[in-house]
């Protein structure tokens, strides 16, 4: 079987690509095959847009609330501003 993506190399790596090819950009062209590989709501959020910034705590009530409120509206679960401490 050869690579789906350049389809010169013989697979040797998960999603049916080779080893230059899944270690390249253009893995995220393609699905992972097994139905385990992408978890949770948009895969981490990664693609969402940027919510605003809170001021809840790590790990408090407050903060649980505003990432289940992002998860649920499809936004990102972090913002570079959020509070740390």
């Amino acid at each position: 079987m050869t690579c789906v993506h350049c389809g010169r190399l013989k697979v040797n790596r998960p999603r049916g690509m080779c080893y230059p090819c899944y270690y390249s950009p253009a893995r995220e062209l393609y699905s992972p095959v097994s139905k385990y590989g992408r978890r949770g709501v948009l895969n981490g959020h990664r693609n969402g847009t940027l919510p605003t910034p809170t001021t809840a705590r790590p790990g408090t009530r407050e903060k649980l609330a505003v990432l289940a409120e992002r998860a649920k509206a499809g936004q990102r679960l972090w913002h570079p501003l959020d509070a740390i401490e």
